[in-house]
């Protein structure tokens, strides 16, 4: 069974999650679509980390997850594609991978395309993630979707200070 797990910033009060599965499903109707949470505080990283990195393996190898957080196109240049452990993470280049992962090596790494279209740049960045899992669950090869990139953006990094 193809599975594709959604995680986001989102929430439930708009149309985002709702035009993501519609992308996904018009794609492929005989995938599985499982929600693990659009209730993260909107940029929040370190929590988006721990679920994931908490949840990710309890899904069946090659399953897609999709991380929507801290997406927008505004702030960050590319998305990127990650295998690991036998799974795919389709996300933001916003130094979430090297909070789970600072061990990784990415050579396998790839950057997608951004989309070119301001007006909706926030639905094209939907719609490019459900295409790519799409893509990448019917078996094409994952170096077709994007170029390789040689390292992952660093996290943002809190040090408190004492005032």
């Amino acid at each position: 069974m193809d599975i594709i797990t959604l995680s986001t910033d989102w929430g439930w009060k708009d149309l985002s999650v709702a035009r993501i599965k519609g992308a996904i499903y018009s794609e492929m109707v005989e995938v599985q679509v499982v929600d693990i949470t659009h209730d993260i505080s909107p940029f929040y990283i370190e929590k988006t980390v721990y679920i994931i990195k908490n949840v990710y393996s309890a899904f069946p190898k090659e399953s897609i997850h999709l991380i929507g957080v801290y997406t927008d196109i505004r702030l960050h240049k590319k998305y990127i594609i990650v295998p690991f452990d036998g799974y795919y993470f389709v996300c933001s280049d916003n130094g979430l991978l090297v909070l789970m992962y600072s061990e990784y090596q990415s050579e396998k790494a790839i950057a997608l395309e951004t989309p070119q279209d301001k007006a909706t740049e926030d639905a094209s960045v939907k719609i490019m993630f459900a295409k790519v899992a799409c893509h990448l669950l019917r078996g094409s090869k994952f170096k077709v979707i994007g170029r390789s990139i040689d390292r992952f953006e660093s996290p943002i990094t809190f040090k408190p200070q004492i005032n």
